[in-house]
């Protein structure tokens, strides 16, 4: 069943969503250049459309039975990395200890944990400036431990409390069972941290 529904999703939502990519960049190639509010309506829909194939790339990822063992969860980790900071020069320390890679994680589990760190990392690559990113992910004595710091300018959380995915990713933690921790200050980095402890997961 989970092969059947992730196979339908990239291959029938997924060329749907691709279409309308490549569609709104054609039409705003082709359209009429001086009619600015065409312009900002077709970059609108590419980009709206664009984050909604990652998305649907993310949730494909999680149902996909051959992603339960955790060396996937940190491929796909890694992947996130190079594509949303290393393509862009940020220097990048990415250490996995603990046998992660041999932790087989339930379905609902590894996806709030991916969409945590992808928010933590696209935060990083937008917004911080950061010039090094330390990833560190670790499994000892019955707790998974993430961790995203970045060198960046920082925030003040009490300003932004659900800015920048905050929210969601104090949510998604709470499905965990635990709590995202968010240390910042201004001009001295930010630190997105959280401990999932193994035999609250239940799928």
């Amino acid at each position: 069943m989970r092969n059947r529904i992730a196979s339908d999703l990239h291959d029938e939502v997924g060329s749907s969503l691709s279409a309308i990519t490549i569609g709104s960049q054609l039409a705003k190639q082709l359209g009429n250049c001086e009619d600015q509010r065409m312009q900002v309506l077709l970059s609108r829909i590419g980009s709206t459309s664009s984050e909604s194939l990652r998305s649907m790339s993310d949730i494909v990822w999680a149902i996909d039975p051959k992603n339960d063992q955790g060396e996937a969860l940190v491929k796909r980790m890694r992947r996130i990395a190079n594509e949303l900071l290393e393509s862009k020069g940020v220097e990048v320390s990415f250490i996995v200890t603990g046998g992660v890679e041999e932790l087989k994680l339930p379905m609902n589990a590894r996806k709030d944990l991916l969409l945590i760190y992808k928010e933590a990392v696209h935060n990083a690559s937008k917004y911080a400036e950061a010039r090094n990113v330390s990833i560190h992910l670790s499994r000892a004595h019955g707790t998974l431990s993430l961790s995203v710091k970045d060198d960046g300018k920082g925030f003040d959380h009490a300003l932004h409390p659900d800015g920048h995915g905050l929210g969601s990713m104090q949510r998604r933690g709470t499905t965990l069972g635990s709590m995202v921790l968010i240390e910042s200050m201004m001009g001295e980095g930010t630190r997105i941290s959280i401990q999932v402890h193994l035999t609250r997961i239940r799928d």
